[in-house]
């Protein structure tokens, strides 16, 4: 079992879930694996390009901080299934 953040068309995440890699292939979401110290909670926005969930579609807060002067370094394993 795993954590997985649900995501929509725009990369939104309207929920988070744990389950079998196997169920998310079956019903097929699209879903991203983030570990754990990764924070996500409905309503963020995913980059693709660094593996982080964000407040705004600017990708410039996490949780309320200010990113956009920071060098912040992805652990999410940022394996989608579609």
């Amino acid at each position: 079992m795993s954590n997985y953040a649900v995501l929509d068309s725009n990369n939104v995440v309207t929920n988070i879930i744990v389950a079998d890699a196997d169920f998310i292939k079956t019903v097929g979401w699209s879903a991203i694996l983030y570990t754990e110290g990764i924070f996500v909670q409905i309503g963020m926005y995913y980059n693709s390009e660094d593996g982080l969930f964000y407040d705004d579609a600017a990708f410039t807060k996490i949780n309320g901080m200010d990113m956009s002067d920071t060098d912040s370094t992805s652990t999410t394993d940022t394996t989608t299934t579609a």
